[in-house]
């Protein structure tokens, strides 16, 4: 089934630098201010970038009230494409099953997708079967429960109005870290008793549009920016500054904004590239960019490789559905 629908609300805001550049983020033990300095770089919602999106979530009819047997080993990708490795950060460690009411599907990949699902509206209930063994990839929907509730398949999965939803992640709590996900319906006549988890990442197909108003911001520091005036994404969604959750800052040598647009979903993995990140903690809504730090725990030092390249700004939340750019704007250093 397929769902058409304009989003940025995956997980991270993206600020792109132009050549001559300045940005950063907050150093990795956490940087992020909002101790009444003054900023001198503001970001606002007309700097932010749009995406248009489809996501398509498989549909598996099934015999009603069965005790389905849910297998996950062909979940090879997540939504943007990337590797989800068994035993690793990325495989999966959580599955999730789902009686969603008051949605239709339609709806529901439409929230799932922008961010602004409710599960505390809309989830009648929900249970998990906690992946602790990695090489077990499949198990019956009665081993799912939450806490001692497990899930009862001839009283809990029948033919109903509700939808039900499997959400395969790299996570125990539901919500954070999905991989791929589908619909499961119980269908009079199916007798169909085992469903079969795919990659998210042929569910999802993006694309990025840079071609935003830029950022000023001085070309040497002190750089300290702030976003308390970005209120809304690229669809008009409220953001939530609680969910923000990590800053990142990257070099793209050899890159401009469109180059860097047709490869938005992995903006933290391209090849090349050189990254900072940090945390931003309690709904923080500025930081001091001279704190960012490599995964090695080298601070940023400057723009001395910007006019050979884009350096990108990211605000990001890693407990979104889809941890993936929500916004991006070029900035514009001045001397």
């Amino acid at each position: 089934m397929r769902f058409r629908f304009s989003s940025t609300h995956f997980g991270a805001l993206l600020v792109i630098l132009s050549p001559g550049l300045s940005s950063g983020l907050v150093g990795c033990g956490g940087g992020s201010k909002d101790d009444g300095a003054s900023a001198n770089t503001h970001v606002l919602d007309e700097n932010n970038y749009s995406v248009t999106a489809d996501l398509t979530i498989p549909v598996q009819e099934t015999q009603p009230g069965a005790d389905l047997e849910v297998c996950w080993d062909q979940v090879k990708t997540d939504f943007m494409g990337h590797t989800v490795v068994a035993g690793t950060d990325t495989g999966i460690k959580g599955v999730h099953w789902g009686e969603i009411t008051r949605l239709t599907e339609a709806e529901i990949a439409h929230q799932f997708a922008i961010g602004t699902f409710d599960s505390t509206k809309s989830v009648k209930k929900i249970r998990t079967y906690p992946v602790t063994d990695s090489t077990k990839t499949c198990a019956k929907l009665s081993e799912f429960h939450t806490g001692a509730s497990y899930l009862v398949p001839d009283q809990d999965y029948v033919v109903s109005t509700d939808e039900y939803m499997l959400l395969f992640a790299s996570s125990q709590v539901q919500g954070e870290l999905t991989r791929s996900a589908m619909f499961i319906k119980p269908t009079n006549g199916s007798s169909v008793t085992k469903v079969n988890g795919t990659s998210g990442g042929p569910q999802l197909q993006f694309k990025a549009d840079l071609d935003k108003p830029k950022v000023d911001i001085p070309a040497k520091g002190p750089w300290l920016v702030e976003w308390s005036k970005l209120t809304k994404d690229a669809v008009g969604t409220g953001i939530v500054y609680q969910n923000i959750d990590s800053l990142r800052l990257a070099f793209y040598p050899g890159y401009d904004p469109n180059k860097l647009a047709t490869d938005a979903l992995n903006y933290d993995r391209i090849q090349g590239a050189t990254y900072y990140k940090a945390a931003v903690v309690g709904g923080a809504r500025m930081a001091d960019l001279s704190e960012a730090k490599t995964d090695s725990g080298q601070a940023f030092s400057g723009f001395d490789q910007a006019d050979a390249g884009l350096w990108v700004f990211a605000l990001e939340c890693s407990k979104c559905y889809l941890p993936a750019p929500v916004a991006v704007t070029v900035l514009n250093p001045k001397n």
